[in-house]
């Protein structure tokens, strides 16, 4: 399920979130304490965006022209993606941490390749709990009941679903399509069991001056717990996207969920 519902407090606690990369152990979690009818929007924006099916990494890069354009604040002007994703933008040497070329970019020409980072959002979107918590985000806490909300929920995803939120759409400009190519052919699931998951589908939407880029992995060979963890990787343009997910973290209700 990939129901979109844009919030700004969601797009808020993202942008906030994103540079905490590293999390303390979750422990005993309000996922395990209380059925997805009772999670608060904080929660179910928390396990969007913070939580052992949602996690951020920190990609560092160059831009090789910082006249080509500025980023915005996180959160300024900006539509949120589905449970946040809006990335912090900062420079590791210099420059304006809250987004934004060193320099205002008002240099009288090309200068040489500027060191920036971004904050993604990589999120396993077909999970339960992460598909519980959309629910939550485009109904609200009371509207999980209604018959489309409970019709949307019944749906099985026939594929493992993950989605990059955060890419900024400066980084790509006018070669959106090339860089979808490069997502499409970098862009799988390492397993400890050997071998590797491609995906079958792969689509990039805008979201203002963003991307969410939405990858469809197959379940012909399910990934199991002896797995121990999965690991998305993917490059494209200037940006390399790894991030580690352990799976016994990712039991919901007895169950691995993915």
């Amino acid at each position: 399920m990939t129901t979109r519902r844009f919030t700004r407090r969601t797009l808020l606690s993202s942008a906030l979130a994103a540079p905490l990369v590293a999390r303390a152990p979750w422990g005993k979690s309000f996922w395990e304490k209380k059925p997805y009818q009772e999670w608060t929007e904080e929660e179910a924006t928390q396990m969007l965006t913070d939580s052992p099916w949602a996690k951020g990494v920190r990609v560092r890069f160059e831009l090789s022209d910082p006249r080509a354009g500025r980023f915005q604040d996180p959160g300024v002007g900006l539509p949120p993606v589905p449970g946040g994703g809006v990335p912090g933008v900062g420079w590791p040497r210099g420059g304006d941490q809250r987004g934004g070329f060193p320099g205002g970019g008002g240099r009288s020409g090309p200068g040489p390749p500027t060191p920036a980072e971004v904050y993604l959002t990589v999120r396993w979107s077909s999970a339960l709990p992460v598909r519980q918590a959309l629910l939550i985000d485009r109904f609200g806490r009371g509207g999980v009941g209604k018959a489309e909300a409970r019709r949307l929920l019944a749906r099985e995803e026939e594929d493992y679903v993950i989605e990059v939120f955060g890419i900024p759409y400066m980084v790509v400009r006018d070669k959106a399509k090339q860089f979808e190519a490069e997502i499409r052919e970098s862009a799988v699931v390492y397993r400890k069991r050997g071998g590797r998951i491609e995906p079958e589908a792969v689509t990039m939407p805008p979201y203002g001056e963003h991307l969410a880029a939405t990858l469809r992995y197959p379940r012909r060979d399910p990934i199991g717990l002896e797995d121990e963890e999965a690991e998305f990787h993917a490059q494209a343009g200037p940006l390399t996207i790894n991030r580690k997910f352990k799976l016994k973290s990712m039991v919901y209700r007895g169950r691995l969920e993915l």
